[in-house]
């Protein structure tokens, strides 16, 4: 049956004809999926909760994503997200450690006795 023979459609009820129109409104929910979160952009972006929470639960993360920007992500995404912000971390660790020998060497050369 196609839709205009539904929209059209009579029916005789004893003296009278009527039409049935069909509506086409919904009253469900429609839920919104976005799929666009990318690993790099996920640590960038969440990288100081990270910082402040290197075991995060991927419960509260994913909540997070739902709420402020209406992404729906995969568990194993927020898993690879967490382990490349925490790879980051580590990295920046190192480099303030050679930072650092750098800082006592010309603390050395300037100030005798240091």
């Amino acid at each position: 049956m196609s839709i205009q023979s539904l929209c059209l459609r009579n029916t005789i009820h004893s003296k009278y004809t009527l039409k049935k129109i069909l509506k086409f409104e919904h009253n469900y929910n429609v839920a919104n999926r976005n799929k666009q979160g990318r690993l790099t952009w996920i640590a960038k972006r969440y990288l100081e909760f990270f910082k402040n929470d290197p075991k995060m639960k991927f419960k509260v993360l994913k909540n997070m994503l739902s709420k402020e920007l209406k992404l729906d992500v995969k568990k194993m995404t927020l898993y690879r997200a967490r382990a490349i912000a925490l790879v980051k971390i580590e990295s920046k660790h190192l480099e303030q450690c050679g930072r650092i020998r750098d800082y006592a060497k010309k603390v050395m050369g300037t100030n005798l006795g240091s």
